[in-house]
Formats: structure tokens, sequence, C-alpha cells
């Protein structure tokens, strides 16, 4: 084990590092990211722009029609891409000039995840959003495209009645979880998702509770709900 795995393992806890030890094993065994730990967030929309601009902005994002979506810009497969259009999502992308550095998406009612056979219903309708993929290049992280994405996806929901953004975020991701917590999200349920080929077992804290499914068939719907 590297000294990265040895880092993250002691930002977890030992429950959480127990489960990061057993996914990294199955990896190592199989070539594939047999176990996914997930925690359910509710992030309240913030009332306060997280960057005061003074001047020109270094970083423009908008809101990007599905025509105007290029592949390109970020590495995500064509068909994950097509499927969030599908669904009615929003996707904010940053750029600096002409680069496309980053990008946000927001699901309105209930979002299919990518990455397992589940769908995600933000709660109580009207007032939630689900957001997902917040990405930002290599080369531009540690500066301001994360707090432009979200002052950007911000006012679009204050505009819109919204008051909450929901999200699952990695449970093995002491990072990512640094920064959702600073940003104000609480944790509002927790998912494990064995896959195995085409079957999929998953045992949540909220409900169902427990899942099985085969492929993409009668995938688990859980409705996080906010605060």
């Amino acid at each position: 084990m590297n000294a990265r795995s040895m880092g993250r393992m002691g930002d977890l806890g030992i429950a959480n590092a127990v489960l990061y030890s057993v996914s990294r094993v199955l990896r190592l065994v199989t070539g594939r990211d047999m176990l996914r730990y997930y925690l359910f967030t509710a992030q309240p929309v913030s009332e306060r722009p997280l960057i005061r601009v003074s001047g020109r902005r270094q970083v423009r994002v908008d809101i990007v029609a599905p025509e105007n979506y290029r592949l390109a810009w970020f590495p995500r497969p064509a068909h994950v891409i097509a499927d969030r259009f599908r669904q009615g999502g929003l996707c904010f992308a940053a750029f600096k000039g002409d680069e496309a550095v980053g990008c946000l998406w927001l699901a309105r009612d209930e979002y299919r995840e990518d990455e397992v056979a589940c769908r995600f219903v933000p709660q109580p309708a009207h007032l939630a959003v689900w957001d997902f993929d917040v990405y930002v290049k290599p080369e531009h992280r540690g500066g301001r495209v994360f707090a432009y994405l979200w002052d950007e996806a911000f006012q679009w929901l204050k505009d819109n009645g919204y008051r909450w953004t929901m999200s699952r975020i990695d449970g093995f991701n002491p990072a990512s979880i640094r920064a959702h917590r600073r940003l104000g999200a609480r944790v509002m349920g927790r998912g494990i998702f064995f896959v195995a080929g085409k079957l999929q077992i998953s045992f949540f804290t909220v409900r169902p509770f427990v899942n099985l499914c085969w492929g993409r068939r009668h995938p688990p719907k859980v409705r996080v709900r906010a605060p």
C-alpha cells in the first residue's frame, strides 16, 4: 500500500478504512471497482457569493445547451453525457478564455446514477435539486474555478426558488468530504454498493435499506430529504 493510500485511510476512521481496504483488495484481484461507498448529503443554497469579484473575472461560467456541449472538454463517455441531457440535466461549464476547465451538473427531479444502478430523488420536490460530477481539471485545481462554478449554480438555484442541493459523494475521498463540509453539507444517509458483473447488492441507512438488482433493471430508488 502506498503512502497516499495510507494517508487516506488515516483520514477515514476505522470502519470506513476497513471498507476502503476491502475495496482496494477487490480492485487488485479483479481489476474493477466492485465496492463503492457513498455519503448522501444535503447542502444549503448559499445566500452569499463564495467570491467577491472586483474588476474583470478570469473565469466565466455558462449553462451549456446539449447542442453546444463538446466531448473533448472533459473525460466523460458520450453515452453518459447523452443520458444526462436526456434526463434534463443542466451543465454548468467554467471557461478560461476558450478552454473548458471545470463543470457542475444539476438534476431537478431525479438522477439516474451512471457509476452504479441507482435513482436518486432529492426531497422535498421543488425545493431541492441533485448535484453531481463537480469536476475541475487537475491543472486548474487549487484556484477559484470550484468557487466560480458553485457561485453560478447557487445564483441559478436562488433565482428558481430552490433552497437545497443534494448529492452523493465518495465516502473514500476525504478531500471531497471536506470540500462539501466547507459549503455546509450535512450527511443525511449512506449507501454501499457491491457489484459483481451484472449483479448488484446495495445497502442503505435510508429506504429501501437493501436492494438486489440485475444490470440496470429495477434499480433502487433512494429519496434523500433535506433537514
